[in-house]
């Protein structure tokens, strides 16, 4: 039995989304929904009430997309597939909700601790395997 099932707490669902996206089309999904939001236009960002799926939503991932592939000059030039980008929007939305209700409960600092100790030892760990590589 799990422990955070003993604890009271549910599990987190698994993901259907497993495919990879590309570090690049991550950044780039996130600079754009940040630029598109300090323009004079009438972009608003996601609506974190509703799901990822809704209709303004879907209409968000859509400009960030448009927005990118114009950005790289055209569809063809475009180094990400529409999936990667759309599943790169959908990444951010759920980074951006979870942390309006990690901020809400007052979790968002504590979060940000855990998750920087964590990334600080998967590196190290990388950093030791690809030096034990060179070893063998």
């Amino acid at each position: 039995v799990n422990s955070r099932c003993q604890q009271g707490r549910t599990p987190q669902k698994q993901r259907k989304n497993t495919s990879r996206v590309p570090d690049r089309c991550r950044d780039d999904v996130r600079k754009m929904y940040k630029a598109l939001l300090e323009d004079d236009n009438d972009f608003d960002g996601f609506n974190l009430t509703e799901t990822v799926d809704s209709l303004e939503n879907r209409q968000v991932m859509q400009t960030i997309q448009l927005e990118i592939i114009r950005d790289y000059g055209g569809e063809h030039k475009c180094p990400f597939a529409p999936k990667e980008v759309r599943d790169a929007a959908r990444r951010y939305y759920r980074s951006q909700r979870d942390d309006r209700v990690r901020r809400e409960k007052g979790h968002l600092t504590t979060h940000r601790m855990a998750m920087r100790k964590a990334q600080r030892l998967t590196q190290k760990v990388q950093r030791r395997r690809r030096a034990l590589e060179k070893c063998q």
